[in-house]
């Protein structure tokens, strides 16, 4: 038991407190993370929408989120990391009050798109935050703390959500909306007098003419990209097509689909950081964002071959052991490839993949169940997780990671 508790304690050394600040921020903002999860079924519900018209709202949050992430990676290396995480935290939260009033079809499609759009500036700025913050020794576990903080959010968020959900709907997003702005309000509290340094780094940069690379002309990097877009549109069932199948084919409650995906966080938060700290500097990082991809899709396949609630459940810890292996190595390799100048471009391309995977997974989820069922849908995720991981191999042997 000893050498359990100090290999946890081994796991979480060496961080500095600004890294543990970030993660504190985002385990407040993701602990209220309860719309998204509950979305699909929220507007086929409660909004009477179409499964079709469902994919469309949610293919909409995805170009919000491209925008979002593409407009906060250019923001961040302009004015500041500080600036942008706290405009983003604070008006989402506002924004998210406004949400329950809109029912409508148009309306909810230009309402997600704002929301995502205001709300995904944060992930560049929050990636080159702590690029920024964490010592260079503990990049990836550092990023593994912040993924904790999250993952552990997003376990406590959709089981409160799934109570909540069973009340009413508008609930989730009264919920959603605190959170955020108490979190930028821990934010702003904290950094507001450590961004000094940020400031200095930004104005030494401009006044040297330091542009720094350019991720739109490393072509490895931009294989790399595709690839990730290609884990995410399977990983990304998770938010749209999973708790639908859990809904119509396990007849889950809402509340039970809150804990199945509790599941996915809980599991990571128990296991990341200690994989991290003891694999993390023996494994090759293509190895371990290979094993993910994978994972990923197997994770999906094995729906396909057995119908039990224990089955289920191992097929979420398969996704949660991919989430493990590719997220938190791929991020750090981001952060380690770019330069001070370019890191919030770098980010943002990177986040970027995220969020075009936020348009094309609920799209092409809904359509193939719509079109064809659940069964096609899980084999098309584990051929399009194949040739992801095909193409994380390639691309990270060529950067030499």
């Amino acid at each position: 038991m000893k050498a359990i508790l100090r290999l946890y304690r081994d796991s979480f050394s060496g961080l500095s407190t600004p890294t543990w600040i970030l993660s504190l921020v985002m385990l407040i903002n993701r602990s209220g993370a309860m719309v998204i999860p509950f979305m699909s079924l929220y507007l086929i519900e409660d909004l009477g929408f179409t499964e079709k018209q469902t994919g469309n709202i949610l293919m909409f949050y995805g170009l919000g989120a491209v925008t979002g992430t593409l407009t906060g990676g250019f923001l961040t290396d302009k004015i500041g990391h500080y600036r942008v995480q706290l405009g983003s935290l604070v008006v989402t939260g506002l924004y998210f009050f406004v949400m329950p009033y809109l029912t409508t079809y148009q309306n909810v499609i230009i309402g997600v798109f704002m929301l995502s759009a205001i709300a995904d500036t944060i992930r560049p700025a929050n990636g080159a935050s702590i690029a920024y913050y964490a010592r260079k020794e503990n990049i990836t576990k550092a990023f593994s703390l912040n993924r904790l903080a999250i993952n552990l959010g997003y376990s406590i968020g959709p089981a409160i959500g799934g109570v909540l959900a069973g009340l009413s709907y508008s609930y989730l997003f009264y919920a959603d909306g605190f959170t955020c702005i108490i979190a930028g309000i821990v934010f702003g509290l904290y950094f507001r007098n450590l961004r000094k340094g940020e400031d200095a780094e930004r104005k030494s940069n401009a006044e040297t003419g330091a542009k720094g690379k350019s991720p739109y002309r490393d072509w490895p990097f931009l294989i790399f990209c595709i690839s990730n877009t290609a884990f995410a549109i399977v990983f990304f069932q998770i938010l749209s097509t999973l708790p639908l199948y859990y809904r119509e084919i396990y007849e889950f409650q809402e509340s039970s689909v809150g804990l199945m995906l509790a599941v996915n966080g809980l599991f990571i938060f128990a296991l990341e950081m200690v994989i991290v700290h003891v694999w993390g500097e023996k494994v090759k990082m293509r190895h371990f964002l290979v094993a993910g991809a994978v994972l990923a899709g197997l994770s999906f396949v094995m729906l396909n071959f057995y119908f039990a609630i224990w089955w289920i459940v191992i097929a979420m810890v398969v996704l949660s052991f991919s989430e493990i292996f590719a997220m938190p190595f791929a991020v750090a390799f981001v952060s380690n490839r770019a330069d001070s100048a370019s890191r919030g471009k770098y980010m943002g391309l990177f986040t970027f993949s995220y969020a075009t995977a936020h348009i094309v997974a609920p799209k092409m989820g809904m359509t193939l169940i719509a079109d064809f069922g659940f069964s096609t849908l899980f084999w098309v995720l584990g051929s399009i997780a194949a040739l992801s991981a095909t193409g994380f191999y390639f691309s990270a042997k060529w950067m030499k990671a």
